[in-house]
């Protein structure tokens, strides 16, 4: 199937539009075989890296749980060999699946973005709605679970005050405001499901930091 670009058939993956082109056609085969009701099996095997890549990132944004990637892996086989449509009984030639971290499990969600015929468009609303799920968690975690004096002193942290700041500002103690540090780092650590690294203070700016600084903006 011709890859089609805005003038012309595309002949290699080497610009920018190259790519979004590839991306469309792969976008509304895989559209089409789900509008059908029928379960979709992708092998991104062959041809340019950039083609798998832009395969699973379709994949991401279209499949279902039953639906499925795989790479095929052919010993013996070199470029230049000889080319067949079919395996011979000696081959050894075998497919090995690719787990697809699929974005959303929501069938609603799934339609909505399949009715799209763009699938920048579909990346956009699903960034869009990533962002807007990751800000909802980190509000209900800041004003759920941390107290109002650990959620001052966790905006001033992530402003990129120092303790001994935080501590003249709200007037305390340089020790209180470590305690309370502490408490907020114990109460991210469980919010981020126990990671490996326990949350620094970087961690809970990278995590926080978005929510405080969308927070004043608004007020």
């Amino acid at each position: 199937m011709p890859i089609m670009g805005e003038r012309s058939a595309v002949q290699d993956f080497s610009t920018e539009d190259d790519l979004r082109a590839l991306r469309k056609t792969l976008y509304r085969e895989v559209r089409k075989s789900r509008r059908q009701n029928r379960v979709v099996h992708l092998c991104i095997s062959g041809g340019r890296k950039v083609m798998g890549a832009s395969a699973i990132l379709v994949a991401q944004l279209l499949f279902s749980a039953e639906d499925r990637v795989w790479h095929l892996i052919s010993e013996g086989w070199k470029p230049g060999g000889e080319v067949r449509m079919h395996a011979a009984p000696q081959d050894k030639i075998w497919l090995v699946p690719v787990p697809v971290l699929r974005w959303t499990d929501s069938v609603g969600l799934l339609t909505a973005l399949g009715e799209l015929d763009d699938p920048e468009e579909a990346l956009r609303r699903q960034e869009h709605l990533a962002r807007a799920d990751d800000l909802r968690r980190v509000r209900e975690f800041v004003e759920r679970k941390l107290t109002r004096a650990e959620r001052e002193v966790v905006r001033l942290a992530c402003l990129g005050w120092d303790n001994a700041a935080i501590a003249a500002h709200l007037v305390k103690s340089e020790a209180t405001v470590a305690n309370q540090l502490t408490s907020a780092y114990a109460k991210l650590n469980e919010f981020l499901d126990f990671p490996e690294r326990p949350p620094d203070r970087a961690v809970l700016v990278a995590t926080l930091g978005l929510y405080f600084a969308l927070r004043k903006e608004v007020n």
